[in-house]
C-alpha cells in the first residue's frame, strides 16, 4: 500500500523539535499487537552566536538541498510496507523553512543557540545551502558540502539521528529588498569614506545582493565611483521615470541584473541617455539585461545606449539590450554629434582592453533629426550600431574586441532636410557604427596619413535591417564626406602596422539607404554586406 504525504515548513520551538518534525513508521502482524515506531526523518542542527555589540535578531532559517534530485520538502509517496519515502516528480521542493516567531529570535553573544530542522533521511550528494535571515534584510549564507574534512562531497542524513553543522557567528549583511533599501544603500555609498558602507551591505566576499524585484518612479543613483561587486541575483529594477543611469562610473562588477521602465529626456545629459552606467572603466558587466525604453529629444550632442555611455576598458559579457532607443536631435540652429549603441554608445580613452563578448541587441535603435524644417543642418558626425556606436581608440595593446556578438534590432536614421546637410560622415552598422577618428574637417581621416584604431570582430552576426537615411553635402566622389552602412560595421579603419581583424562574421540583414523624406544616396551613400568603408 501507498499513500501520499506532504512535508512542509517547520515551526520553531525553543526547547524541542517543532510540530510535525517526526514522521514515524511501524508495522504489526496481528490485531492488538504492539507497534515499534521508527523515524523516517533525520535532523540537522545549526548553532549560532552573535558577537556584535548589539546582538542580531533572527527572522528565518532556510535550508536548501543543492541537488535537484534530492528534495527535502513537498509531496512524497509513503510506502506502508517498508516505510520508504519517495519524492513525487515535480511536486518536490529543494527548500524548507524554519518559521520563527513574529518577534524573531534574539541571538546571544555569550550563549550558543541551537536550531533544528528535520528532513527525510537519505543521501544529499551536493550538500546544502543554509540561509539565515535577520532584521532589516540582513542575510548570511553558508555552504555545507561535505560530511567530514577530506570526505567526498555529499551529506548523509540517517533516520532518527542528528547531523551537526559547525557552530557559526551570525555575521550577516543587509540585502536590498525594497525601494527604501536601495535608497539607503545608494546614500551610504555616495556619502561614505573609505568604503565604510561595506560593513553593513557587503558580504564576506565584498558582494552586495539584490534580494527582490524593485519598482519605483525613480531611485537614488550611485554617483560615487563603484568599485565593489553588485549582484542582482536575477532580479529586476524598474524605474518608470528614470533621469540618470543607475551608476555613474563603474570600476568594479555588476552582474545578474535586469533593468526595466522608461527614461524620457529633453535636455543635454552629461551622463548620457543610458540605463545602467555612465562610464565603465576597468570594470565588468556580466549577465545584465536592459529592457528600459529610452527617448531623448532636444538640441544637443547626444550619446545613447542600453547599458554604458562611455566604455573605457574592461569587460561586458553575456549582456542584452531589449529596450528601444529613440534619439531625436533638433539641428535647426547648429549641427551636433550623436552616437548610439545597444550595449555601449562610445568606446574611447581606453585604459585597458575593451572586451565585449556574447552580447546581443534586440531593441530598435531609431535616430532622426528635426523633420519639420528645411533649415536642418543635420548631424555633424555620428555613429550608430547594434552593439556600439563609435570606436575612438585602439592600438596593439589596448583595443576593442567584439566576440560572438549579435544584433537583430532594426537600426534606422532619418534626416529631415533637403536644403542643408553636413559634409561629414554618418555611419550605421549591425555591430559597430563607426571605427575611425574625427577631425575638424572630416569624420574619417585618410588612413595613409593618419593614425586610426585597431579592433577585432570575431564570430559576430547581424540579422537586423540597417536603414541609413543620412545625406551628405558632398556632390563628388570624395571619400571623406559620405554615408556608410554595413551589416557588421559602417566604417572600420585599422593601423598600418596592425590591421583590424574581422573573421567568421555573418550578415543576413538588409543594408540600404533608407527611403525617408529625403535621400542623396545616389552619390553619397555606400552600403555593403559587412563593411561600408574599410582601411587596413
Amino acid at each position: 500500500r501507498q499513500r501520499q504525504m506532504c512535508i512542509r515548513d517547520r515551526t520553531y520551538s525553543p526547547t524541542s523539535f517543532g510540530d510535525g518534525s517526526a514522521i514515524l513508521y511501524g508495522t504489526v502482524e496481528t490485531e492488538g499487537g504492539q507497534v515499534a515506531l521508527t523515524n523516517r526523518c533525520g535532523a540537522v542542527r545549526f548553532t549560532l552566536t552573535d558577537d556584535a555589540d548589539i546582538p542580531g535578531l533572527l527572522r528565518k532559517i532556510v535550508l536548501r538541498s543543492n541537488a535537484p534530485e534530492a528534495p527535502i520538502a513537498g509531496e512524497f509517496a509513503f510506502d506502508l510496507t517498508d516505510g520508504k519515502l519517495d519524492p513525487i516528480a515535480e511536486r518536490g521542493s529543494n527548500e524548507v523553512t524554519l518559521l520563527l516567531p513574529d518577534e524573531g529570535v534574539t541571538l546571544d553573544p555569550a550563549t550558543a543557540r541551537d536550531f533544528y530542522l528535520t528532513i527525510p533521511a537519505g543521501d544529499y550528494p551536493q550538500g546544502f545551502t543554509i540561509t539565515f535571515v535577520g532584521d532589516c534584510g540582513r542575510t548570511m549564507e553558508c555552504q555545507w558540502l561535505r560530511a567530514a574534512q577530506g570526505a567526498e562531497p555529499g551529506i548523509t542524513v540517517h533516520a532518527g539521528r542528528i547531523v551537526r553543522f559547525a557552530s557559526m557567528n551570525f555575521d550577516a549583511k543587509r540585502r536590498i529588498t525594497s525601494e527604501e533599501d536601495w535608497n539607503e544603500f545608494a546614500l551610504a555609498v555616495n556619502t561614505s569614506e573609505n568604503d565604510d558602507w561595506m560593513e553593513e551591505w557587503a558580504d564576506r566576499n565584498g558582494t552586495v545582493k539584490l534580494a527582490a524585484d524593485i519598482s519605483a518612479t525613480e531611485l537614488t543613483c550611485i554617483t560615487k565611483e563603484w568599485t565593489g561587486t553588485f549582484d542582482g541575483d536575477g532580479h529586476t529594477i524598474t524605474r518608470t521615470q528614470a533621469a540618470l543611469p543607475l551608476f555613474a562610473t563603474v570600476c568594479g562588477t555588476i552582474r545578474n541584473l535586469t533593468l526595466a521602465g522608461k527614461m524620457t529626456l529633453s535636455s543635454l545629459s552629461v551622463s548620457g541617455s543610458v540605463a545602467l552606467a555612465s562610464v565603465l572603466e576597468g570594470g565588468t558587466l556580466e549577465n545584465c539585461i536592459n529592457k528600459m525604453n529610452i527617448v531623448h529629444e532636444g538640441a544637443m550632442h547626444a550619446a545613447m545606449a542600453g547599458l554604458v555611455r562611455s566604455f573605457k576598458g574592461g569587460a561586458i559579457r553575456k549582456c542584452v539590450n531589449e529596450g528601444d532607443l529613440t534619439l531625436i536631435v533638433d539641428c535647426s540652429s547648429d549641427s551636433y554629434n550623436a552616437y548610439a549603441g545597444g550595449i555601449a554608445a562610445t568606446i574611447h580613452d581606453l585604459s585597458s582592453k575593451a572586451e565585449i563578448e556574447d552580447c546581443t541587441n534586440k531593441g530598435k535603435i531609431s535616430i532622426r533629426t528635426d523633420m519639420g524644417s528645411d533649415n536642418n543642418n543635420g548631424l555633424n558626425f555620428a555613429g550608430f550600431g547594434g552593439i556600439a556606436g563609435w570606436l575612438a581608440d585602439g592600438d596593439a595593446d589596448r583595443f576593442a574586441r567584439f566576440s560572438h556578438c549579435t544584433n537583430s534590432g532594426t537600426i534606422i536614421y532619418e534626416h529631415g532636410s533637403s536644403a542643408k546637410a553636413p559634409s561629414k560622415t554618418l555611419c550605421c552598422g549591425g555591430i559597430l557604427g563607426l571605427g575611425a577618428p574625427a577631425t575638424s574637417t572630416s569624420a574619417i581621416s585618410n588612413p595613409l596619413t593618419s593614425t586610426c584604431y585597431y579592433a577585432e570582430f570575431d564570430t559576430c552576426s547581424n540579422e537586423g535591417a540597417i536603414l541609413n537615411g543620412g545625406i551628405s553635402a558632398s556632390s563628388s566622389g570624395a571619400p571623406l564626406s559620405k554615408i556608410y552602412s554595413g551589416g557588421i560595421a559602417g566604417a572600420v579603419f585599422g593601423l598600418p602596422d596592425k590591421h583590424s581583424l574581422i573573421r567568421n562574421c555573418i550578415n543576413t540583414g538588409s543594408v540600404q539607404p533608407h527611403e525617408g523624406k529625403y535621400s542623396r544616396a545616389a552619390f553619397s551613400g555606400v552600403c555593403a554586406g559587412l563593411i561600408g568603408l574599410g582601411g587596413y
